[in-house]
């Protein structure tokens, strides 16, 4: 009974911390949380639905991942800040996106080009 007491408690506290990182767009806890409380229960409706919202996150930031690298491999330093600053809006705490932002913003000012400006992008 204690077992289960305890169990139910990590559980909870795992879905816990994953609304709160979904919340702040920090995928990589929310990942850890959700996997931890779908291997306790593995049934738990409220995990599997968390679960389903986060991998729908996952599946648009690694397709932007993917345009802002094709945009880097192009040299099109516009379009790779773009696409790695919506990633990171998604999920702001990947490393790859920031990483990617941070080079096109370097690329672009290197060239003596016009500083980005979010408010002059024509999406």
């Amino acid at each position: 009974m204690k077992r289960e007491v305890s169990a139910h408690t990590d559980v909870a506290r795992n879905l816990a911390i994953a609304r709160v990182s979904l919340d702040k767009n920090d995928l990589g806890p929310a990942h850890r949380s959700i996997m931890t409380a779908l291997a306790e229960q593995p049934g738990n409706g409220e995990a599997r639905q968390l679960h389903a919202e986060l991998v729908s996150r996952e599946q648009e930031r690694d397709a932007l991942l993917g345009y802002a690298r094709l945009c880097a491999r192009q040299a099109d330093w516009v379009c790779a800040w773009h696409n790695a600053g919506h990633a990171l809006t998604i999920d702001a705490s990947n490393s790859e996106a920031r990483n990617l932002l941070s080079h096109a913003i370097a690329e672009q000012n290197a060239r003596g080009e016009r500083a980005f400006d979010p408010s002059l992008d024509p999406q």
